[in-house]
């Protein structure tokens, strides 16, 4: 069973909220290049919390530095009661059933920001 409320979107082309209803959880995969530069990180952050991203999950081996990093923009910027979590150690498949049964709680819509969109549909299904 598909989770209609979770929006994929591809970490290359710009971000689009059109369709995003606060809160909503978002999804990134840390081995995506792009989570990699700090500068691009941070003003993809405070877009992600300035549209009403209220919970980070982070992925990959470096999810921890993604997530530390997350935290310096939460707290540089003044947003309050943002969770951020890293799973450094989990599958692909653990890291979809946590964003959909643990981190979605509470929130509107999920969105997953990713290159390997596929490979992460079919994770969540």
């Amino acid at each position: 069973m598909g989770f209609p409320n979770i929006f994929y979107k591809d970490i290359c082309q710009p971000l689009f909220f059109g369709v995003l209803m606060k809160p909503f959880a978002a999804l990134l995969d840390a081995g995506d290049p792009e989570w990699h530069d700090v500068s691009w990180v941070k003003q993809k952050v405070v877009e992600l919390l300035e549209k009403g991203c209220g919970y980070f999950v982070c992925y990959g081996e470096t999810s921890e530095m993604l997530h530390d990093l997350i935290d310096e923009v939460i707290e540089g910027h003044d947003f309050s009661k943002i969770i951020t979590t890293y799973h450094c150690h989990e599958s692909r498949p653990e890291v979809a059933s946590f964003f959909k049964l643990v981190a979605m709680e509470g929130m509107n819509q999920g969105l997953i920001v990713v290159r390997n969109i596929e490979g992460w549909h079919s994770a969540m299904h």
